[in-house]
């Protein structure tokens, strides 16, 4: 993973695959992360198949845009969801695959459970990061921590991708440097910042937090936003432009009525004096 990146939650929400891959290219997106499972189950997948989501992937990879994944872990069945994880894997070959743990993993046994996921992961070849929390400080209590250690410490798994989103508040510098902060003190593995890229609850990030986490996000190798769903769906294209620096796509000019034609049509024959 280099560069800018977005996460997509739902291919629903996104434009026709080819649309999407010069939507990209054109803002300089280097990486994108779709989800492909949800506990053990396939998703975006609809009617069953990956007919659609193997459409999206080729379109992309076409504009030399790396495509990843990323699944979302329960632990209570822990071997099947990394086999199947790893199945994806053997079928795509995603460059990268994020793991999103979060509050399922807050309960006796989880280490264990880490560590048996993990050891079903692909060894080698695509990049592997932890996705989840942003301060590790607030969740490895005592009482039912979550596993840091055993997921960061795991030999396949090989960088951390935090969710930095600074929801309620308007300073990503100063959280995007606490992350990095205490991840460093549980591992030395490549942190790669995830930003927040959505609203909800009466807030929303700013044109200038959206600058501003990208100026701090540049320091590491690889950063990105959740979601490019919000964004598209809500046509934030102030964001977009915030966060790529470039300018968003024209818009397509509105369709013409069949009223409209003809009425065109009568007038051109009136100028050309036809017999009509």
């Amino acid at each position: 993973m280099k560069g800018l990146g977005f996460i997509i939650w739902q291919l629903a929400n996104m434009p026709s695959a080819g649309e999407l891959a010069h939507l990209l290219a054109n803002g300089n997106v280097k990486w994108v992360s779709i989800k492909a499972l949800d506990g053990p189950n396939l998703y975006n997948a609809k009617g069953g198949n990956q007919k659609l989501l193997k459409t999206y992937w080729a379109a992309l990879e076409e504009m030399e845009i790396e495509v990843g994944a990323w699944q979302y872990v329960y632990g209570d069945q822990p071997g099947a969801e990394g086999d199947a994880a790893l199945a994806f894997w053997e079928e795509f070959k995603p460059k990268h695959f994020l793991i999103d743990a979060e509050g399922e993993y807050k309960r006796y046994g989880a280490t264990k459970a880490a560590k048996v996921y993990c050891e079903k992961l692909h060894d080698g070849q695509c990049f592997t990061a932890l996705c989840s929390y942003r301060f590790p400080s607030l969740h490895g209590g005592v009482i039912k921590p979550f596993p840091f250690p055993a997921f960061l410490n795991h030999e396949k798994v090989d960088g951390v991708a935090p969710q930095v989103y600074w929801a309620g508040a308007h300073d990503p510098a100063a959280q995007i440097q606490r992350s990095f902060e205490e991840y460093r003190k549980i591992t030395l593995k490549p942190y790669i910042p995830i930003g927040s890229a959505y609203g909800g609850s009466g807030w929303e990030p700013s044109v200038d937090d959206l600058k501003l986490f990208v100026k701090s996000a540049r320091f590491f190798s690889a950063y990105g936003f959740y979601s490019l769903d919000y964004i598209l769906k809500n046509g934030r294209w102030d964001w977009w432009k915030a966060i790529t620096e470039t300018q968003p796509p024209a818009p397509p000019p509105p369709e013409i009525t069949d009223h409209e034609k003809i009425t065109r049509l009568w007038q051109f024959a009136q100028e050309q004096k036809w017999d009509v």
